[in-house]
């Protein structure tokens, strides 16, 4: 396919001729003008758009930076196992304290 040179560079002149003439309107209507109504309407227009691809893409985003969390997450479940099985000797330990000062506790035929 054939394709001429310039049109790419036509077409960005006209855009951004195009842009300094909308900045230029909108700063000299100030508020209230056409050019705030029709942002106001395709604000309307997208947001719902906006919200239904958020709500869609959302889970996907949400994975992948799961997946960069993976490392810290690792480490942060080695901490927590470690804290339990110090937790979980020092319930065993109590426990057998419990069941020494019983045995003691009969031994000596005290009350409570």
């Amino acid at each position: 396919m054939y394709r001429r040179n310039g049109r790419g560079r036509l077409l960005l002149l006209v855009f951004l001729a195009l842009a300094v003439v909308v900045i230029t309107l909108g700063y000299r209507q100030g508020p209230g003008g056409p050019l705030e109504r029709a942002k106001d309407f395709s604000v309307t227009l997208v947001a719902p758009i906006q919200r239904g691809f958020t709500t869609v893409f959302r889970p996907v985003g949400n994975f992948f930076s799961s997946i960069g969390e993976l490392g810290s997450l690792r480490s942060e479940n080695e901490d927590l196992e470690e804290a339990l099985e110090q937790a979980q000797a020092q319930i065993r330990e109590a426990e057998a304290l419990i069941v020494e000062n019983q045995r003691l506790t009969d031994l000596l035929e005290l009350e409570d």
